[in-house]
């Protein structure tokens, strides 16, 4: 067993520990993710619905450095960011202070399953972004957290999620041979292991829509918006589907607003 391995929470894969563990990744977390449109889009969801919103507490399970709560900070709101890297903390707490902010920030490091330390409705809205909720592996893990996410939220409360369609990956390069394992393994559809960043086998979990839709109303959420992000002639764009509907088919993802 490696170093820390036992400390490994539930949860988090062997690859993701490794990954929350690394500073050179928290170190070089802002410049890769520099003009990277999937965290554009979810800037563009999270400031649509609570940008003109005046002084809230809003948290963000899984912020890292805090590319989307520091704007928010800077807007005059409270912020909780609420990551399992240390690392990822520091660079936020170093990136607060610069912009003197760091009083309306309160930095959690916790995994996702195990929030009890918040206190129910002690939070105005809540964001899980860039699919951190894919990195938790397990449904039972997952909804556990989905749980939490609705406990800490004030009744009308908006949380903003984003998650990754396991449709989009079958059309990629190896995609269906990966559907075909998977269906033929003991391991949850939509699960992945991939080599991301240098880290072996990062664990992320992509989802059929209506696989989402179950797990966020097992938690208590309704959806108020459904976006699908989409590939277009100039990059990723979002579509915003009329109701509850979204096909799904052509969707890269979705950004999804529900609401407690």
């Amino acid at each position: 067993m490696s170093q820390g391995e036992w400390q490994r929470p539930e949860g988090v894969t062997k690859g993701a520990w490794d990954y929350i563990r690394s500073g050179s990744i928290a170190n070089g977390y802002d410049d890769f993710l520099l003009g990277d449109r999937l965290a554009e889009l979810d800037r563009c969801v999270v400031q649509q619905w609570l940008g003109d919103l005046e002084h809230q507490r809003v948290a963000e399970f899984g912020c890292g450095t805090g590319r989307t709560l520091l704007p928010l900070a800077l807007a005059g709101h409270r912020v909780v960011g609420v990551d399992l890297s240390r690392q990822m903390l520091q660079r936020f707490a170093d990136k607060a202070n610069q912009a003197g902010v760091f009083d309306r920030c309160v930095l959690v490091r916790a995994n996702l399953t195990e929030l009890g330390g918040i206190g129910d409705g002690t939070l105005d809205h809540a964001v899980c972004l860039f699919s951190t909720l894919g990195m938790i592996q397990g449904r039972a893990n997952r909804i556990r957290f989905l749980r939490h996410a609705w406990r800490t939220l004030r009744p009308g409360g908006y949380f903003i999620v984003h998650a990754h369609s396991s449709l989009f990956q079958i059309r990629q390069r190896g995609g269906l041979k990966w559907a075909l394992k998977s269906l033929l393994s003991k391991a949850e559809f939509g699960d992945r292991y991939a080599e991301y960043r240098g880290i072996r086998d990062f664990f992320i979990h992509s989802y059929r829509r209506r696989e989402l839709e179950r797990e966020w109303t097992a938690a208590g959420f309704q959806c108020v918006q459904w976006n699908e992000i989409l590939r277009s002639a100039n990059g990723l764009a979002l579509r915003q589907a009329e109701g509850s509907f979204t096909s799904g088919l052509g969707a890269v993802g979705w950004i999804a607003v529900l609401q407690k």
